[in-house]
């Protein structure tokens, strides 16, 4: 009886390990799959089901290519060689448009992020897998978006000023106010608003800076404006205070790797990490701090299932850019996307 039950444990502790495993996997939101070396399919969860649209007994023991459009399989064959040959969690093929395959045949735009697994049974490969549909079609929206507002903003009969409303400084400026000033784009951009001829009273431009800043409007009736010709002009003057976050940036174009201090007013560094983890998988993760208490945050942030890499302050440069090297998988980070 005894040797029955010292049989039996080992195999009933298998099980519930498998089971505890299956139950993680389908209770992730994004498609997973386990591959071996020879890319065959493990294991799947229940969104790469309804992902793809195959019942799990048809993918299991089967090639992963199957979940490809033809025209990607040999390419991933070498991608896939070239992992387990230096495997290392990494977004698979970065930079480049990679499309999934349903039973259906149709085909859709996904990112995936890849991972090794060492088992007794040798390295496995775990794919988390996202369909980008959504968040493309995002993007386009953007890009018609900015190109609306580029005619618009050229065309316009009103002169149109550009400032960051943290230094005041100017970032872009359209063609009717440098025609109204008299001055060059170049002669504008870069340059404090009170560094400009037109806005000569130095003091009262700062402090009207400052209202704005405060206030987060301004508008100012006949205001005397100087341009370069020399003869003042009056002009109506109304300015507001528009805030562009993190995530409508990245979501304008993906970056590679987010680079983020943990303390930053409103929506602390840790809280991005997690949104943009959230919305692109691919993306590496480095945050910095000289706060103590960060390693709190970071605790909370792992008990809701996210690990994120952390530099503590002050750091040297060539620090910073051999973490860059390492998470990038590049000779070169300047030629990546960073946020």
């Amino acid at each position: 009886m005894r040797k029955r039950l010292g049989a039996e444990a080992p195999r009933s502790i298998g099980q519930s390990l498998a089971l505890s495993l299956n139950t993680l996997l389908d209770s992730a939101p994004d498609a997973i799959l386990i591959v071996n070396q020879e890319r065959l399919i493990v294991r799947v969860n229940c969104q790469t089901e309804k992902l793809f649209g195959y019942r799990r007994d048809e993918l299991l023991q089967k090639p992963v290519e199957i979940l490809l459009p033809e025209q990607l399989a040999e390419k991933h064959r070498e991608y896939t060689a070239g992992f387990i040959a230096a495997p290392k969690q990494r977004p698979m093929a970065a930079g480049l448009e990679i499309k999934g395959r349903r039973k259906d045949g149709t085909e859709f735009p996904v990112e995936i992020s890849l991972s090794p697994l060492q088992t007794q049974q040798g390295m496995l490969v775990c794919s988390i897998i996202r369909d980008t549909t959504d968040r493309q079609a995002i993007q386009e929206a953007l890009r018609g978006s900015e190109v609306r507002y580029r005619r618009l903003f050229e065309t316009a009969k009103d002169g149109i000023l550009i400032l960051d409303a943290e230094t005041g400084e100017i970032t872009d400026v359209n063609p009717f106010l440098i025609d109204m000033l008299g001055y060059s784009r170049h002669e504008l951009q870069g340059k404090k608003l009170w560094e400009i001829g037109a806005f000569r009273d130095i003091e009262a431009s700062r402090a009207a800076f400052r209202k704005l800043q405060h206030e987060e409007y301004v508008r100012y009736e006949d205001l005397p404006l100087q341009p370069n010709a020399g003869q003042f002009i009056e002009v109506e003057f109304v300015s507001n205070v528009y805030r562009i976050s993190a995530l409508e940036i990245c979501q304008q174009r993906v970056p590679d790797l987010l680079l983020t201090d943990v303390v930053m007013p409103g929506m602390n560094g840790i809280e991005l990490a997690i949104a943009i983890r959230q919305q692109f998988i691919a993306c590496q993760i480095l945050l910095f701090s000289g706060h103590a208490e960060t390693s709190e945050i970071l605790q909370d942030a792992r008990r809701r299932g996210f690990d994120f890499e952390l530099l503590a302050k002050p750091l040297h440069p060539e620090q910073l850019l051999r973490k860059i090297k390492e998470l990038l998988g590049t000779h070169d980070p300047h030629q990546q996307r960073i946020a």
